[in-house]
Protein backbone atom coordinates (compact mmCIF):
# COMPACT_ATOMS: atom_id res chain seq x y z
CA UNK A 1 0.00 0.00 0.00
CA UNK A 2 1.03 3.45 -0.91
CA UNK A 3 2.65 5.76 1.90
CA UNK A 4 0.15 9.19 1.42
CA UNK A 5 3.15 10.81 2.50
CA UNK A 6 5.53 9.86 0.11
CA UNK A 7 2.98 10.83 -2.91
CA UNK A 8 2.98 13.73 -1.50
CA UNK A 9 6.27 14.47 -2.12
CA UNK A 10 5.87 14.01 -6.02
CA UNK A 11 2.49 15.78 -6.35
CA UNK A 12 1.37 18.31 -8.99
CA UNK A 13 -1.37 20.10 -9.02
CA UNK A 14 -3.30 22.98 -11.52
CA UNK A 15 -6.26 24.30 -11.36
CA UNK A 16 -8.40 26.60 -13.81
CA UNK A 17 -11.00 28.39 -12.49
CA UNK A 18 -13.25 30.98 -14.25
CA UNK A 19 -12.37 34.75 -15.30
CA UNK A 20 -15.05 36.86 -13.40
CA UNK A 21 -13.63 40.45 -12.91
CA UNK A 22 -10.32 38.48 -11.37
CA UNK A 23 -11.87 36.95 -8.38
CA UNK A 24 -12.85 33.23 -7.31
CA UNK A 25 -16.56 32.64 -6.19
CA UNK A 26 -16.28 32.20 -2.34
CA UNK A 27 -17.50 28.17 -2.55
CA UNK A 28 -14.44 27.80 -4.48
CA UNK A 29 -12.15 29.75 -2.69
CA UNK A 30 -13.54 27.42 0.26
CA UNK A 31 -13.05 24.30 -1.84
CA UNK A 32 -9.69 25.04 -2.42
CA UNK A 33 -8.26 25.80 1.30
CA UNK A 34 -10.46 22.52 2.10
CA UNK A 35 -8.16 20.96 0.27
CA UNK A 36 -4.98 22.60 1.18
CA UNK A 37 -5.78 21.43 4.95
CA UNK A 38 -6.33 18.12 4.02
CA UNK A 39 -3.14 18.12 2.57
CA UNK A 40 -1.05 19.33 5.25
CA UNK A 41 -3.18 16.91 7.47
CA UNK A 42 -0.87 14.36 5.72
CA UNK A 43 2.33 16.48 5.32
CA UNK A 44 2.53 19.77 7.33
CA UNK A 45 5.85 20.27 5.53
CA UNK A 46 4.60 20.39 1.88
CA UNK A 47 4.76 24.15 1.25
CA UNK A 48 4.02 24.38 -2.39
CA UNK A 49 0.52 25.59 -1.30
CA UNK A 50 1.76 27.95 1.03
CA UNK A 51 0.32 31.06 -0.78
CA UNK A 52 -3.19 30.04 -0.78
CA UNK A 53 -4.57 32.23 2.31
CA UNK A 54 -7.58 32.68 3.54
CA UNK A 55 -7.03 36.59 3.80
CA UNK A 56 -6.31 37.04 -0.15
CA UNK A 57 -8.38 38.84 -2.03
CA UNK A 58 -8.88 36.17 -4.73
CA UNK A 59 -7.35 32.94 -4.88
CA UNK A 60 -6.93 33.83 -8.78
CA UNK A 61 -3.58 35.04 -6.97
CA UNK A 62 -2.27 31.80 -5.58
CA UNK A 63 0.15 29.72 -7.15
CA UNK A 64 -1.30 26.61 -9.04
CA UNK A 65 -4.65 28.36 -9.71
CA UNK A 66 -4.97 29.86 -13.05
CA UNK A 67 -7.70 31.70 -14.61
CA UNK A 68 -9.55 30.38 -17.73
CA UNK A 69 -11.07 32.23 -20.60
CA UNK A 70 -15.02 33.67 -19.73
CA UNK A 71 -16.30 31.01 -22.65
CA UNK A 72 -14.44 28.18 -20.85
CA UNK A 73 -15.35 29.60 -17.26
CA UNK A 74 -16.59 27.07 -14.21
CA UNK A 75 -13.82 24.61 -14.36
CA UNK A 76 -11.04 23.10 -12.36
CA UNK A 77 -8.58 20.72 -13.12
CA UNK A 78 -5.97 18.69 -10.98
CA UNK A 79 -3.73 16.49 -11.99
CA UNK A 80 -1.69 14.05 -9.39
CA UNK A 81 -3.59 13.75 -6.19
CA UNK A 82 -3.35 11.01 -3.61
CA UNK A 83 -7.18 9.39 -3.36
CA UNK A 84 -8.13 10.46 0.46
CA UNK A 85 -6.89 14.43 -0.86
CA UNK A 86 -10.18 14.32 -3.08
CA UNK A 87 -13.46 14.80 -0.71
CA UNK A 88 -13.24 18.95 -0.50
CA UNK A 89 -13.49 18.86 -4.31
CA UNK A 90 -16.94 16.91 -4.45
CA UNK A 91 -18.54 20.25 -2.69
CA UNK A 92 -17.30 22.24 -5.99
CA UNK A 93 -20.40 21.11 -8.17
CA UNK A 94 -19.03 23.47 -11.01
CA UNK A 95 -16.15 21.53 -11.52
CA UNK A 96 -15.92 20.40 -15.17
CA UNK A 97 -12.84 18.42 -16.06
CA UNK A 98 -11.43 16.29 -13.39
CA UNK A 99 -8.25 14.55 -14.31
CA UNK A 100 -6.44 12.05 -11.59
CA UNK A 101 -4.59 9.53 -14.33
CA UNK A 102 -1.20 7.83 -13.26
CA UNK A 103 -1.34 7.22 -9.34
CA UNK A 104 -1.03 4.89 -6.96
CA UNK A 105 -5.04 5.65 -6.04
CA UNK A 106 -6.46 2.48 -4.99
CA UNK A 107 -10.00 1.45 -3.39
CA UNK A 108 -12.80 1.80 -4.48
CA UNK A 109 -13.80 4.78 -7.34
CA UNK A 110 -15.73 7.71 -5.04
CA UNK A 111 -19.26 7.07 -6.20
CA UNK A 112 -20.77 9.26 -3.67
CA UNK A 113 -18.48 12.21 -4.58
CA UNK A 114 -17.87 11.48 -7.63
CA UNK A 115 -21.80 11.84 -8.02
CA UNK A 116 -21.72 15.57 -6.88
CA UNK A 117 -20.05 16.75 -9.82
CA UNK A 118 -22.56 16.99 -12.20
CA UNK A 119 -21.25 18.94 -14.25
CA UNK A 120 -18.63 17.10 -15.49
CA UNK A 121 -17.49 16.83 -18.89
CA UNK A 122 -14.05 15.21 -19.01
CA UNK A 123 -13.14 12.42 -15.95
CA UNK A 124 -9.59 10.55 -16.25
CA UNK A 125 -9.02 8.23 -13.52
CA UNK A 126 -6.99 5.73 -15.67
CA UNK A 127 -3.71 4.30 -14.65
CA UNK A 128 -4.31 3.79 -11.37
CA UNK A 129 -5.41 1.03 -8.88
CA UNK A 130 -8.95 1.07 -8.69
CA UNK A 131 -10.95 -1.68 -7.78
CA UNK A 132 -14.55 -2.93 -7.41
CA UNK A 133 -17.41 -2.12 -10.00
CA UNK A 134 -18.07 0.51 -12.11
CA UNK A 135 -20.63 3.03 -9.66
CA UNK A 136 -23.80 3.75 -11.45
CA UNK A 137 -23.29 6.90 -10.16
CA UNK A 138 -20.48 7.94 -13.24
CA UNK A 139 -23.92 6.79 -15.67
CA UNK A 140 -25.81 10.08 -14.29
CA UNK A 141 -23.17 12.79 -15.19
CA UNK A 142 -25.22 13.59 -18.58
CA UNK A 143 -22.97 16.24 -19.60
CA UNK A 144 -19.77 13.74 -19.99
CA UNK A 145 -17.89 13.79 -23.62
CA UNK A 146 -14.82 12.20 -21.97
CA UNK A 147 -14.54 8.88 -19.73
CA UNK A 148 -11.56 7.16 -19.24
CA UNK A 149 -10.94 4.13 -16.52
CA UNK A 150 -8.25 2.55 -18.75
CA UNK A 151 -5.74 0.67 -16.70
CA UNK A 152 -7.12 -0.25 -13.50
CA UNK A 153 -8.32 -3.28 -11.79
CA UNK A 154 -12.28 -2.64 -11.90
CA UNK A 155 -14.37 -5.71 -12.09
CA UNK A 156 -18.51 -6.84 -12.54
CA UNK A 157 -19.93 -6.17 -15.95
CA UNK A 158 -20.72 -3.13 -17.69
CA UNK A 159 -24.32 -1.32 -17.21
CA UNK A 160 -26.86 -1.03 -19.42
CA UNK A 161 -27.11 2.24 -18.19
CA UNK A 162 -23.89 3.31 -19.74
CA UNK A 163 -26.49 3.87 -22.70
CA UNK A 164 -27.59 6.86 -21.14
CA UNK A 165 -24.52 9.01 -21.48
CA UNK A 166 -25.01 10.11 -24.88
CA UNK A 167 -23.33 13.00 -25.16
CA UNK A 168 -19.55 10.61 -24.42
CA UNK A 169 -17.46 10.94 -27.66
CA UNK A 170 -14.58 8.92 -26.19
CA UNK A 171 -14.97 5.86 -23.76
CA UNK A 172 -11.87 3.90 -22.47
CA UNK A 173 -12.58 1.26 -20.02
CA UNK A 174 -9.24 -0.77 -21.27
CA UNK A 175 -7.22 -2.90 -18.97
CA UNK A 176 -9.19 -3.73 -16.54
CA UNK A 177 -11.20 -7.13 -15.50
CA UNK A 178 -14.81 -6.27 -16.80
CA UNK A 179 -16.71 -9.58 -17.44
CA UNK A 180 -19.90 -10.24 -19.03
CA UNK A 181 -22.09 -9.47 -21.91
CA UNK A 182 -21.83 -6.09 -23.81
CA UNK A 183 -24.98 -4.47 -23.17
CA UNK A 184 -26.74 -3.04 -26.47
CA UNK A 185 -27.37 0.03 -24.99
CA UNK A 186 -23.85 0.79 -25.89
CA UNK A 187 -25.51 1.88 -29.63
CA UNK A 188 -27.20 4.85 -27.57
CA UNK A 189 -23.64 6.54 -27.54
CA UNK A 190 -23.55 7.95 -31.14
CA UNK A 191 -21.82 10.79 -30.62
CA UNK A 192 -18.84 8.25 -29.39
CA UNK A 193 -15.75 9.21 -31.74
CA UNK A 194 -13.13 6.02 -29.73
CA UNK A 195 -14.31 3.06 -28.09
CA UNK A 196 -11.89 1.28 -26.08
CA UNK A 197 -12.40 -1.77 -23.96
CA UNK A 198 -10.01 -4.44 -24.93
CA UNK A 199 -7.76 -6.38 -22.19
CA UNK A 200 -10.85 -7.14 -20.11
CA UNK A 201 -13.30 -10.29 -19.72
CA UNK A 202 -15.73 -9.28 -22.07
CA UNK A 203 -18.07 -12.08 -23.60
CA UNK A 204 -20.52 -13.47 -25.94
CA UNK A 205 -21.09 -11.28 -28.83
CA UNK A 206 -20.30 -8.18 -30.25
CA UNK A 207 -23.52 -6.03 -30.20
CA UNK A 208 -24.96 -5.52 -33.48
CA UNK A 209 -26.46 -2.29 -32.07
CA UNK A 210 -22.57 -1.24 -32.32
CA UNK A 211 -23.67 -0.22 -36.15
CA UNK A 212 -25.62 2.95 -34.91
CA UNK A 213 -22.24 4.57 -33.84
CA UNK A 214 -21.66 6.47 -37.15
CA UNK A 215 -19.07 8.74 -35.90
CA UNK A 216 -16.59 5.97 -34.39
CA UNK A 217 -13.50 6.35 -35.71
CA UNK A 218 -11.82 4.10 -33.34
CA UNK A 219 -12.60 0.56 -32.48
CA UNK A 220 -10.61 -1.34 -29.70
CA UNK A 221 -12.51 -4.87 -28.33
CA UNK A 222 -9.02 -6.84 -28.46
CA UNK A 223 -8.05 -9.35 -25.55
CA UNK A 224 -11.98 -10.63 -24.68
CA UNK A 225 -13.88 -13.74 -24.64
CA UNK A 226 -15.95 -12.64 -27.25
CA UNK A 227 -17.63 -14.99 -29.68
CA UNK A 228 -20.09 -15.85 -32.12
CA UNK A 229 -19.59 -14.17 -35.53
CA UNK A 230 -18.46 -10.56 -36.31
CA UNK A 231 -21.95 -8.57 -37.24
CA UNK A 232 -22.49 -7.77 -40.74
CA UNK A 233 -23.68 -4.00 -39.55
CA UNK A 234 -19.95 -3.65 -38.86
CA UNK A 235 -19.80 -2.25 -42.36
CA UNK A 236 -21.52 0.85 -41.19
CA UNK A 237 -19.02 2.01 -39.40
CA UNK A 238 -18.13 4.44 -42.39
CA UNK A 239 -15.49 6.29 -40.44
CA UNK A 240 -13.70 3.84 -38.83
CA UNK A 241 -10.12 4.21 -39.03
CA UNK A 242 -8.88 1.45 -36.78
CA UNK A 243 -10.44 -1.65 -35.78
CA UNK A 244 -8.80 -4.12 -33.33
CA UNK A 245 -10.87 -7.27 -32.95
CA UNK A 246 -7.72 -9.61 -32.25
CA UNK A 247 -7.52 -12.07 -29.13
CA UNK A 248 -10.88 -13.31 -28.99
CA UNK A 249 -12.82 -16.13 -30.29
CA UNK A 250 -14.37 -14.78 -32.91
CA UNK A 251 -15.65 -17.40 -35.84
CA UNK A 252 -17.37 -16.97 -39.69
CA UNK A 253 -15.80 -14.94 -42.10
CA UNK A 254 -14.38 -11.27 -42.71
CA UNK A 255 -17.94 -9.51 -43.91
CA UNK A 256 -17.89 -9.03 -46.99
CA UNK A 257 -19.83 -4.96 -45.77
CA UNK A 258 -16.48 -4.29 -44.63
CA UNK A 259 -15.59 -2.93 -47.72
CA UNK A 260 -17.51 0.01 -47.10
CA UNK A 261 -14.90 0.97 -44.57
CA UNK A 262 -13.12 3.15 -46.75
CA UNK A 263 -10.82 4.97 -44.15
CA UNK A 264 -9.87 2.36 -42.54
CA UNK A 265 -6.03 2.51 -41.76
CA UNK A 266 -5.30 -0.17 -38.99
CA UNK A 267 -7.49 -3.61 -38.88
CA UNK A 268 -6.46 -6.37 -36.25
CA UNK A 269 -8.31 -9.88 -36.51
CA UNK A 270 -5.19 -11.62 -35.18
CA UNK A 271 -6.17 -14.53 -33.09
CA UNK A 272 -9.34 -15.40 -33.53
CA UNK A 273 -11.19 -18.64 -35.15
CA UNK A 274 -12.10 -16.98 -38.58
CA UNK A 275 -12.71 -19.33 -41.32
CA UNK A 276 -12.85 -18.81 -44.88
CA UNK A 277 -10.59 -17.12 -47.88
CA UNK A 278 -8.90 -13.59 -46.96
CA UNK A 279 -11.00 -11.43 -49.31
CA UNK A 280 -8.43 -9.43 -51.63
CA UNK A 281 -10.75 -6.54 -51.28
CA UNK A 282 -8.87 -5.97 -48.04
CA UNK A 283 -5.98 -4.66 -49.58
CA UNK A 284 -7.78 -2.08 -51.70
CA UNK A 285 -8.22 0.52 -49.12
CA UNK A 286 -5.55 2.72 -49.61
CA UNK A 287 -5.32 4.47 -46.01
CA UNK A 288 -4.31 0.90 -44.79
CA UNK A 289 -0.92 0.86 -42.79
CA UNK A 290 -1.47 -2.25 -40.20
CA UNK A 291 -3.14 -5.61 -41.35
CA UNK A 292 -2.65 -8.14 -38.92
CA UNK A 293 -4.65 -11.71 -39.93
CA UNK A 294 -2.16 -14.57 -38.29
CA UNK A 295 -3.62 -17.13 -36.02
CA UNK A 296 -6.84 -17.73 -37.55
CA UNK A 297 -8.49 -20.47 -39.41
CA UNK A 298 -8.26 -18.16 -42.42
CA UNK A 299 -6.70 -19.16 -46.02
CA UNK A 300 -4.81 -17.64 -48.90
CA UNK A 301 -5.62 -18.07 -52.39
CA UNK A 302 -2.42 -18.96 -53.89
CA UNK A 303 -3.32 -18.45 -57.45
CA UNK A 304 -4.85 -15.17 -56.88
CA UNK A 305 -2.51 -12.35 -58.93
CA UNK A 306 -2.43 -8.65 -57.00
CA UNK A 307 -1.53 -5.61 -57.02
CA UNK A 308 -2.65 -3.83 -53.61
CA UNK A 309 -3.67 -0.08 -53.33
CA UNK A 310 -2.19 -0.06 -50.09
CA UNK A 311 1.07 0.89 -48.34
CA UNK A 312 1.46 -1.21 -45.81
CA UNK A 313 3.75 -0.82 -42.88
CA UNK A 314 2.73 -4.08 -40.72
CA UNK A 315 1.60 -7.20 -42.36
CA UNK A 316 0.71 -10.54 -40.27
CA UNK A 317 -0.18 -13.37 -42.56
CA UNK A 318 1.36 -16.21 -40.02
CA UNK A 319 -0.94 -19.70 -40.42
CA UNK A 320 -2.70 -18.41 -43.28
CA UNK A 321 -2.07 -21.29 -45.96
CA UNK A 322 0.19 -19.28 -47.72
CA UNK A 323 2.25 -21.72 -50.39
CA UNK A 324 4.61 -21.82 -52.74
CA UNK A 325 7.82 -19.25 -52.81
CA UNK A 326 7.28 -15.35 -50.87
CA UNK A 327 4.58 -13.65 -52.32
CA UNK A 328 6.05 -10.95 -54.72
CA UNK A 329 3.61 -7.87 -54.10
CA UNK A 330 5.23 -7.59 -50.73
CA UNK A 331 7.95 -6.20 -52.79
CA UNK A 332 5.59 -2.99 -53.31
CA UNK A 333 5.28 -2.02 -49.47
CA UNK A 334 6.82 -0.28 -47.08
CA UNK A 335 7.12 -2.86 -44.25
CA UNK A 336 8.42 -2.61 -41.36
CA UNK A 337 6.88 -5.41 -39.25
CA UNK A 338 6.63 -8.60 -41.37
CA UNK A 339 5.25 -12.27 -39.86
CA UNK A 340 4.86 -14.91 -42.55
CA UNK A 341 5.33 -17.67 -40.42
CA UNK A 342 3.29 -21.21 -39.70
CA UNK A 343 2.73 -21.28 -43.94
CA UNK A 344 4.19 -23.90 -46.53
CA UNK A 345 6.55 -21.95 -47.83
CA UNK A 346 9.69 -23.10 -49.61
CA UNK A 347 12.17 -22.06 -52.34
CA UNK A 348 14.94 -19.22 -51.78
CA UNK A 349 14.65 -16.53 -49.41
CA UNK A 350 14.21 -13.58 -51.58
CA UNK A 351 17.16 -11.04 -52.00
CA UNK A 352 14.32 -8.21 -53.00
CA UNK A 353 13.16 -8.92 -49.38
CA UNK A 354 16.53 -8.67 -47.50
CA UNK A 355 16.91 -5.39 -49.18
CA UNK A 356 12.96 -3.75 -48.12
CA UNK A 357 14.13 -2.39 -44.73
CA UNK A 358 12.08 -4.67 -42.84
CA UNK A 359 13.18 -4.24 -39.34
CA UNK A 360 11.10 -7.76 -37.43
CA UNK A 361 10.42 -10.01 -39.84
CA UNK A 362 9.25 -13.64 -38.64
CA UNK A 363 9.22 -16.84 -40.83
CA UNK A 364 9.44 -19.57 -38.62
CA UNK A 365 7.76 -22.82 -39.62
CA UNK A 366 8.36 -22.80 -43.31
CA UNK A 367 11.19 -24.41 -45.65
CA UNK A 368 12.75 -21.31 -46.88
CA UNK A 369 15.84 -22.56 -47.93
CA UNK A 370 19.74 -19.97 -48.89
CA UNK A 371 17.96 -17.26 -45.87
CA UNK A 372 21.54 -17.42 -44.20
CA UNK A 373 23.05 -16.58 -47.22
CA UNK A 374 21.02 -13.68 -48.59
CA UNK A 375 20.17 -12.21 -44.51
CA UNK A 376 23.18 -10.24 -45.12
CA UNK A 377 21.76 -7.66 -47.16
CA UNK A 378 18.89 -7.46 -44.54
CA UNK A 379 20.61 -3.92 -43.26
CA UNK A 380 17.76 -2.56 -41.59
CA UNK A 381 16.84 -5.81 -39.66
CA UNK A 382 16.65 -6.00 -35.89
CA UNK A 383 14.88 -9.02 -35.01
CA UNK A 384 14.63 -12.11 -36.94
CA UNK A 385 12.83 -15.76 -36.52
CA UNK A 386 13.21 -18.39 -39.13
Amino acid sequence: MANPSLLLKSIFIFFLLPCLSWSCPEYQKQALLQFKSSVLAINSSFHALDSWDSGSSSCLLWDKVTCSSPSNSNQLQLQLMPSNLLAPLFFNRSLRVLDISQNYIYDQIPALGLGNLSNLVHLDLSSNWFNGSIPPQLFLLRHLQYLDLGLNSLEGGLSPKVGSLQGLRMLNLSYNCLSGELPKEIGNLTKLQQLSLGSNKFSNAIPSSISYLRELEELDLRGNALFMEIPTSIGNLSNLSSMRLGKNKLIGGVPASMQKLNKLGSLDFEGNLLTGEIPFWLFNFKDLQSLHLGGNNLTWNNNMKMVPKCMLSRLYLGSCGLQGEILDWISTQTLFFLDLSNNRLHGPFPQWLAKMGVSYLILSHNKLSELLKTIGDAKLLSILIF
